[in-house]
């Protein structure tokens, strides 16, 4: 009878697909389960990696907090004359304070021989060595230091910070634990398991926090100590999870261990799988057309969502599953498209941190040059103009080196909301970085280029609120249009930049590109490469002018200036070549050719027996070179000059240029036995108050007080003020720029100390400055100069 049946057309058929059928769902049950293996794992993975980002993102950011705060402590004025006096309820007040601002958990001031001087968790150990002793030792080197390290039997991540006044006193501590806590905010935000883990001395490993549950935590911290941490990071290290270890230090003592369910993943896809073999046992008992139905309604949704997920993979989240179906299917699409969103969501807030500023809110430069690439191929398409301006802001480094970084970051603050103000919706803004800002001006003409740069300015000339205290900034302006100015877009940037560099130079307040711009910049640029060839073959020379004592009356000094004589441009002024040197760093190979010329022709007047002390005029990138007081120093030793019988003479804005590399320099000169000297003093940034603090033993009044003596009264009170104020600091006061016998007169009377300028003599080449000499119009030194205390105040 089976045989017959078989025979029969139907029962062929019906076995016909039943076997079919039977085989079909065979291979959508095996697709399913593969599918499901394969998602769980990308998931896993990616959520291990993502929580793993998410993890370095919040040490970053606590680190930067940390950081900030530790500056702001040590800047403060109070807490430092605190330290420095040794008030330690003054200290252990103010650690106590900054800390509950940012919930510091530990916060500790550590002598500079490594003791701790107050510990706000641990008063106990106060007197005992710090734990942070090799933190210290790579801040000493790189000005702060952070890391994670255990301290006992916790994890905290540390900052250390010098306290300055203005030579590091002691070593500022703060720091946040790593505890169970952390463990589960972590644990909130990345829906992963978290450990923390410690290698002590012996190599032993212990487990200090954790989310996981007691058994799973004995579980991973034995797997540590048995040896399967090694070079295989994927290696499992607690069965039936997948793992990430993390370094949270350099030598790898503390880790954090991610960790999630292998399990809890695959499982979503139980009821899926499930309801297939129900779905295959019926599908065997009704018709063909039934099963054929059934296997389409199975296989067509999990297909999607091979589909999607490998779209995903991809990076393309803008496809979601369709969540009709009532069933189990549908619920597996509902929780695919939770899944993508939440990725998509994660993904969109790490690209707005990579293209945004985070001060400003503004687009970075990523975001900028993006955009910009994008409206010029649509000019070029379109022929349709579009303009770039780039931005700078006037003395804002002077703002944010006197009055700190964060009164700079208000300052950037409040210009990016006036910039916001100013343009249109339509136009593209963006911070590139420090004080520069650049627009980009879409379909705009040169008149509506010029509307809204003076809109601009005159957003930018307002004074900015600083802590009730009015700053005024400024800024200059490069602007650059397509197509006449460049077609490119890095030229077009190039192009405004060297515009703004133009306005910068000009004090115009804006200027437009110019090709004469490019071709004076290039002139600049081959100057610059002649300059070394200009020392190599002696086209440089000193002129000197010389220094009188307005009380002895006689010659006391001179100030050596240099010259270049271009063998085909002829004279070259300082002018035209020493600020581009100063700007390119070429400015080291001229300071050490002046160097030497200077305290050789010192030593050959010496050798005459003119004692005549030299002065040199030292630029702010002279100042923070380290190797300029062994430069000094061996001129002097082969010129047998006394340091005595050499001034170098320093701007006050080159002081603030990098002041804490600026007084280490001007230390060591003091220390050679080098004089020093204020130059153009009353016209920089800095005041007595800064001055007194150096070891300088002169004072250059600006000409620019001096030229307007006799008709100015301001000035003439500026100049007895001056005098006035440097002698109390037992300073020799100079005044530069002396043009009349009233001024010279004036200035015996203010009592001021040496005098020069073009009355008593123009700048002469060595030959010219002896027969000036010759001709007697001055007494000349024959001994040993005074110094600021040999000076009578008469």
């Amino acid at each position: 009878m089976p045989s017959l049946a078989l025979k029969n057309l139907g029962s062929r058929i019906v076995v016909f697909f039943s076997l079919l059928l039977a085989a079909v769902l065979a291979v959508v049950f095996a697709l399913v389960t593969t599918s499901s293996y394969q998602i769980a794992r990308q998931q896993n993975s990616e959520e291990l990696a993502l929580g793993e980002r998410v993890f370095r993102q919040l040490l970053t950011q606590n680190r930067n907090q940390l950081t900030q705060t530790a500056r702001i402590l040590t800047a403060d004025f109070a807490f430092r004359e605190a330290v420095t006096s040794n008030d330690l309820d003054t200290v252990l007040s103010a650690l106590d304070n900054f800390g509950r601002r940012i919930d510091a958990d530990t916060m500790m001031l550590i002598s500079l021989d490594g003791i701790l001087a107050a510990d706000t968790l641990h008063p106990e150990r106060v007197g005992q060595s710090a734990p942070v002793g090799e933190l210290i030792r790579v801040a000493e080197l790189q000005g702060s230091a952070a890391s994670v390290m255990r301290m006992r039997d916790e994890i905290y991540q540390v900052v250390v910070v010098p306290v300055l006044a203005p030579e590091p006193v002691a070593w500022v501590t703060l720091g946040f634990i790593i505890d169970n806590a952390l463990a589960l905010d972590l644990q909130k935000l990345t829906s992963l398991q978290v450990s923390f883990l410690s290698r002590e001395e012996d190599g032993h490993w212990s487990l200090l926090a954790s989310t996981q549950p007691a058994p799973e935590q004995a579980a991973l911290s034995r797997s540590f100590n048995e040896g399967y941490l090694g070079d295989d990071a994927e290696r499992l290290l607690l069965p039936g999870f997948a793992s990430l270890v993390s370094p949270l230090e350099e030598k790898g003592t503390v880790v954090a261990v991610l960790q999630r369910s292998i399990d809890q993943a695959v499982a979503r896809f139980d009821p899926l799988r499930a309801t297939l073999l129900v779905l295959a046992m019926v599908s065997l008992l009704i018709t063909v057309a039934g099963s054929v139905v059934i296997a389409r309604r199975i296989t067509r949704p999990i297909n999607a969502l091979a589909g999607i997920a490998r779209r995903i993979q991809a990076g393309d989240y803008t496809e979601g599953a369709v969540e009709g179906d009532p069933g189990e299917i549908g619920a597996l699409a509902a929780s695919f498209n939770h899944m993508r969103k939440a990725i998509a969501s994660r993904e969109s807030e790490i690209r707005r941190l990579a293209f945004e500023d985070t001060l400003t809110g503004l687009p970075n430069r990523a975001m900028f040059n993006a955009q910009l690439n994008q409206v010029s191929k649509l000019a070029q398409r379109t022929g349709e103009p579009f303009s770039v301006l780039v931005i700078d802001l006037d003395r804002f480094k002077i703002i944010n080196d006197t009055l700190g970084h964060e009164a700079g970051d208000q300052v950037l603050q409040v210009v990016a909301g006036r910039l916001r103000g100013v343009t249109r919706d339509a136009d593209i803004l963006a911070r590139f970085g420090g004080d520069e800002f650049v627009v980009l001006l879409p379909a705009t003409d040169r008149q509506r280029v010029g509307a809204i740069v003076t809109r601009i300015l005159l957003a930018l000339d307002q004074p900015i609120q600083i802590e009730n205290q009015p700053v005024d900034t400024g800024g200059s302006i490069g602007v650059a249009s397509f197509p006449g100015d460049g077609k490119d877009p890095s030229v077009l940037m190039r192009r405004a930049d060297i515009a703004m560099y133009s306005a910068k130079r000009s004090h115009t307040g804006f200027a437009s590109y110019d090709a004469s711009l490019d071709e004076h910049r290039q002139e600049h640029l081959h100057l610059l490469g002649e300059l070394r060839k200009a020392v190599d073959e002696n086209e440089l020379q000193l002129y000197f002018q010389p220094k009188v004592d307005l009380v002895a009356r006689e010659t006391v000094g001179v100030e050596a200036l240099v010259r270049w004589h271009h063998s085909v441009r002829g004279l070259i002024p300082p002018s035209e070549f020493i600020p581009f040197a100063e700007h390119t760093g070429s400015i080291r190979i001229v300071t050490r050719w002046v160097l030497r010329e200077a305290i050789r022709q010192c030593g050959t007047w010496l050798a005459r027996g003119l004692s005549l002390r030299m002065s040199l005029n030292i630029s702010a990138r002279d100042l923070v070179d380290a190797e300029l007081p062994d430069a000094v120093d061996a001129e002097l030793r082969r010129s047998k000059v006394p340091p005595g019988l050499v001034c170098l003479e320093i701007t006050e804005s080159a002081l603030m240029e990098d002041p804490g590399q600026a007084q280490e320099t001007v230390r060591r000169l003091h220390k050679l036995g080098v004089q020093l000297a204020i130059d153009d003093y009353g016209i920089g940034h800095s005041s007595l108050a800064y001055v007194k603090n150096l070891p300088v033993n002169e004072l250059k009044i600006d000409r620019t007080f001096v030229m307007n003596l006799s008709s100015k009264n301001a000035d003439k009170a500026i100049v007895r003020s001056a005098v006035e104020l440097g002698h109390n600091l037992g300073l020799r006061v100079v005044a530069e720029g002396v043009e009349s016998e009233r001024e010279l007169q004036l200035l015996r009377e203010l009592r001021c100390d040496l005098a020069q300028g073009y009355l008593i003599s123009k700048p002469l080449p060595e030959r010219d400055f002896d027969a000036w000499l010759e001709k007697g119009s001055w007494l000349v030194q024959r001994r040993a100069p005074r110094d600021r205390g040999e000076i009578a105040h008469v």
